[in-house]
């Protein structure tokens, strides 16, 4: 039977309303209103309470994930993204034999490309057949930082001139691989700090990059504290010699001349000196006469 009455407790197989029929079993004794007539009446079983105790994802997100997935309706044991747990069964009930369903979703703010933190899980509609379902207003899951496995910084120009100023973050641009969809440096919060190994009197070569702190709300690198990015190449300074006296006096003063750096029309001192070859055929090298050198 579904419901079994002793003395003063009721045991019943699930809530609901039934229909109690009394029946004379000591035969000295008859209903006052006719011997085949049994009284009966009807009794509520009401549910009882049950609190969800804990409610938590399986598995973590991370940063750029999909909430498609993340929406549950059904009954609650056949939920691989969902773990939850109730206080409050009756004895021999449990999750697995309650027949528990409902809606499990997550916070109605977050999206894929959402940021790092923490978001809320909702609970509605639970139902079962023998218990009132308090779901609790508390549970929330946590969108964790998305690893970035590798960073490269290379120069906006294609080389440095020799005696150039040290180039800045802003002289580089950067790739990140692990970005998710639409991501760039600019649009993510992203804060770099970088070191050289160059300054403006190096020489002409090969110069590394070092990443030397690197700060994203949604994004993580792991590395030591000073790691090579990138390089760049210093390439020779282009100089030119003007104000060149071409014709001079047998026996005068060396012709004057002036080497400029063709970016800015400085004068540059100490770079070339002129190296003096006879190319007419008058005179000798020891005693130069009119003629063309």
């Amino acid at each position: 039977s579904c419901i079994r009455i002793s003395g003063s407790s009721v045991f019943a197989k699930d809530a609901g309303s039934y229909e109690i029929t009394f029946n004379i079993t000591n035969l000295n004794y008859k209903w006052a209103d006719g011997p085949s007539t049994n009284p009966t009446t009807t009794i509520a079983i009401d549910q009882a309470e049950l609190t969800i105790s804990s409610l938590s994802m399986v598995n973590p997100l991370t940063y750029g994930d999909s909430a498609d997935s993340l929406t549950f309706t059904g009954d609650v044991t056949e939920s691989t993204v969902y773990s939850i747990s109730f206080q409050g069964f009756k004895t021999g009930d449990s999750k697995s034999n309650s027949g528990i369903t409902g809606i499990i979703s997550p916070d109605s703010n977050y999206r894929a490309g959402s940021d790092v933190g923490k978001y809320s899980i909702v609970p509605s509609d639970f139902k079962s057949r023998n218990y009132s379902i308090d779901v609790g207003s508390s549970w929330s899951f946590y969108v964790n930082k998305k690893e970035i496995t590798e960073i490269t910084a290379t120069l906006k120009e294609d080389n440095i001139v020799y005696g150039s100023k040290v180039p800045t973050i802003d002289d580089f641009e950067f790739t990140f691989d692990g970005f998710i969809d639409n991501n760039t440096f600019s649009n993510n919060g992203i804060d770099v700090t970088i070191s050289v190994d160059y300054t403006n009197t190096s020489a002409v070569g090969s110069y590394s990059v070092y990443l030397k702190s690197f700060v994203s709300t949604n994004y993580a690198f792991e590395f030591s504290g000073s790691e090579n990015i990138g390089s760049f190449y210093v390439v020779q300074r282009a100089v030119q010699v003007v104000d060149f006296d071409s014709a001079v006096p047998y026996d005068g003063e060396a012709p004057d001349y002036k080497i400029i750096d063709v970016i800015d029309n400085s004068v540059i001192e100490d770079v070339a000196s002129p190296s003096w070859n006879v190319v007419g055929s008058e005179g000798s090298v020891s005693g130069f006469t009119t003629g063309t050198y």
